[in-house]
């Protein structure tokens, strides 16, 4: 599907050319709202991932999820990827990579300034980092495992992609359903629940682009 910069730039570039029309000042006066709905249902794709899921890759790695839990994780895959990222590395290795940089920061500007009596005094800090350096090690362990769940994570096809009657709504993803069905009747009930809010009709005029923008590339 096209890029988010490729949508904010369809829907800039509807507005410059509606100037002066009651949509182009909508869209010029509300462009956060307008960049919000020209993400269109892609926005979907960043819900959340199921925290028992996460939990159990997490103890368990992958070859202890069950076919359900794979379609669970079908569901939402790039969120199960950076949930998974953030509790394998990020979570476990911040506050060490934290105290580091500080160290760091600091002798910086102690080289600047050539500050040796400052210089003398890091050494006990020097020393203190020592656990922080150890704990490092636990990356290689660590990002292999997460490398595993993410290869999986790659492999996964979007169910409307497979053998699995991907006309029925039920399997697809979120996204793919708001993307392929009633669009048109989406849109609309957008544009009408906006009302007299400027802000939400620049949001539906920014998710029709997106739609428009969509289709027509990849019909060209």
């Amino acid at each position: 599907m096209p890029s988010v910069g490729f949508q904010f730039t369809v829907l800039d570039k509807a507005a410059t050319k509606l100037a002066g029309d009651i949509r182009g000042n909508i869209l010029t006066g509300n462009t956060k709202y307008g960049h919000l709905g020209a993400l269109g249902p892609d926005l979907l794709k960043y819900v959340p991932a199921n925290s028992a899921l996460l939990d159990k890759l997490d103890t368990q790695g992958i070859n202890g999820l069950s076919l359900t839990d794979l379609a669970t994780m079908a569901q939402t895959p790039v969120m199960v990827g950076y949930g998974m990222l953030f509790r394998k590395v990020v979570l476990k290795l911040w506050p060490a990579v934290a105290d580091i940089s500080k160290f760091l920061d600091d002798m910086s500007t102690i080289a600047n300034a050539e500050d040796t009596d400052a210089l003398k005094g890091k050494k006990a800090d020097l020393d203190a980092l020592g656990p922080r350096f150890d704990s490092l090690q636990s990356l290689g362990v660590d990002g292999k495992a997460l490398l595993e769940v993410l290869a999986i994570v790659v492999g996964l096809r979007p169910p409307i992609q497979g053998a699995v009657q991907p006309w029925k709504p039920d399997k697809q993803r979120p996204y793919e359903f708001a993307r392929w069905h009633k669009t048109g009747d989406l849109c609309r009930n957008l544009l009408a629940g906006a009302g007299a809010d400027d802000e939400l009709k620049a949001y539906a005029y920014g998710f029709m682009s997106h739609v428009a923008s969509s289709v027509s590339l990849l019909r060209s």
